[in-house]
């Protein structure tokens, strides 16, 4: 039905607009609930974070913490390496279950230039505990002899990057691509 046929049942052309318009919402909606559906939260209260710059998903909370209600629980729990890799397969937060750990890049995007703690707004990301910023493993390796494998870390104290032994426990904070 278009504009022409709604003024035989209306009076006045505002009538027929308004009806025209409501019809296009209606449309509008009925599309809009036919697309598939993706869980696309953002929201620092579902416990994540979109780095606008690097438009990568970070975890508030640390392995270990919980996030609920809007809010985080507890410690984070310090893990070997091959612990933070099995953390990454059993995380969820915010509907999503497809966590791994960062690159050393990727965290060094996190950390202030020459300056303890999260290049973020204040309070975005979580400290693992109340009083330090701490050592946090990566994905990336380093090897400096053939039989030697190292993995690199960030520690967000001194904002410096080395690496180490997979067996020394350190923090894990988990990314994700926002898709």
């Amino acid at each position: 039905m278009n504009t022409s046929e709604l003024s035989i049942f209306f009076k006045s052309a505002e009538q027929v607009e308004t009806v025209d318009h409501y019809l296009l919402n209606i449309a509008q909606i009925a599309r809009h609930l036919a697309e598939p559906k993706m869980l696309t939260s953002t929201l620092p209260s579902d416990g994540v974070w979109v780095d606008p710059k690097t438009d990568l998903m970070w975890s508030r909370i640390n392995i270990g913490q919980k996030w609920l209600n809007g809010e985080c629980y507890g410690e984070a729990s310090a893990l070997d390496w091959k612990q933070a890799q099995e953390s990454c397969k059993i995380f969820n937060l915010a509907g999503f279950r497809d966590w791994r750990l960062p690159s050393i890049e990727e965290l060094r995007t996190l950390v202030q230039q020459n300056k303890a703690g999260y290049s973020c707004s204040e309070n975005m990301l979580f400290k693992p505990t109340e009083r330090a910023w701490g050592d946090y493993w990566s994905s990336s390796f380093h090897s400096y002899f053939d039989d030697n494998t190292f993995v690199w870390y960030l520690n967000f104290n001194s904002t410096e990057s080395s690496n180490s032994w997979e067996i020394i426990l350190r923090y894990v904070r988990l990314v994700r691509k926002n898709k």
